[in-house]
């Protein structure tokens, strides 16, 4: 799961939940949609295991390995294996022939 988006917030609330259940912004109409997003990069050569969750934001560099499971909340560096909640190197793709 690749998470890019977010919700816009008025005084620390959800922008359309202060108009109730019934309205078209509870299930986020336009005031609830920004513009923009948070991009998430993904290097050539990479495998994102099943289960993984990519947090908005994150770069993660060529010849990774994330994961089944693991919670990216931060960027990794190219050839890096991770794992966890959340993501910690755990190992390298690099290998000594």
């Amino acid at each position: 799961m690749v998470l890019t988006g977010r919700h816009n917030f008025k005084s620390g609330r959800r922008a359309s939940l202060g108009v109730g259940i019934q309205s078209v912004g509870w299930g986020g109409g336009s005031e609830e949609v920004p513009e923009d997003g948070y991009d998430v990069t993904i290097g050539e050569g990479c495998w994102i295991a099943s289960g993984a969750v990519i947090s908005g934001g994150v770069a993660i560099g060529r010849d990774s390995i994330v994961c089944a499971g693991s919670i990216v909340l931060r960027d990794i560096p190219p050839n890096s294996i991770v794992g966890g909640v959340p993501a910690k190197i755990i190992g390298s793709t690099l290998f000594d022939a």
